[in-house]
């Protein structure tokens, strides 16, 4: 019978020229629940995800792969609400369920942020309020940056987009005096930053 290592080897093999077959083997782990999956099974592919993104010139296949990676986080979701998803062992970061649960959610985040779609600043926002709302997660630094960088590539479809920024960086100003590790860093304020230099307005200066 495979177990994880087999399933995550042959995912490896897969991911770069056949992501869509890696995603189906991890689909059929997941529905098959004869072995306990780890962590890395879901991240691997959703930053797989994230990366292809880079070279795909068709928004609607970026939109599509970005609510693939979306997908395959819930997956991982279920997993750990039942408290059946093991930590990744060949990574030493993952030090506790949420901090591995945090990372899966960290690579969605850069797969939507890479999407540059109408739907990306908004759906990162939305992932990082979920991540808020959770009693055992809170976004950190990386999620809230991720989030702020969408918003800076935003400007060509909300033409809100640098204040939509700045109020999320004020938000995490607000997260971070209860969760240090979401303190705003020199890429928090450049986003913000840059999403007023894109924008229309006649005083972003």
């Amino acid at each position: 019978t495979p177990d994880a290592a087999v399933y995550t080897t042959t995912m490896k093999a897969l991911i770069s020229r056949s992501p869509e077959k890696a995603i189906g083997l991890l689909a059929e782990a997941f529905q098959a629940n004869y072995f306990q999956m780890d962590a890395g099974m879901f991240i691997m592919p959703i930053k797989a995800l994230a990366t292809m993104m880079d070279k795909e010139n068709n928004a609607k296949r970026r939109i599509q792969k970005a609510k693939r990676a979306e997908e395959i986080l819930d997956m991982m979701k279920v997993l750990a609400k039942d408290g059946a998803l093991a930590a990744d062992t060949r990574r030493d970061y993952f030090q506790s369920p949420e901090s591995y649960l945090e990372a899966g959610y960290n690579a969605c985040l850069d797969a939507w942020a890479r999407s540059f779609c109408r739907e990306a600043a908004p759906q990162c926002e939305e992932i990082v309020r979920s991540m808020m709302n959770d009693e055992n997660l809170e976004p950190g630094t990386v999620s809230f940056n991720t989030c702020l960088y969408a918003w800076s590539r935003s400007h060509k479809f909300h033409p809100d987009a640098a204040e939509r920024a700045e109020r999320l960086l004020e938000l995490q100003h607000e997260v971070c005096k209860s969760n240090e590790a979401a303190k705003p860093d020199f890429q928090s304020y450049t986003s913000c930053i840059m999403a007023h230099g894109y924008s229309e307005s006649p005083d972003k200066l």
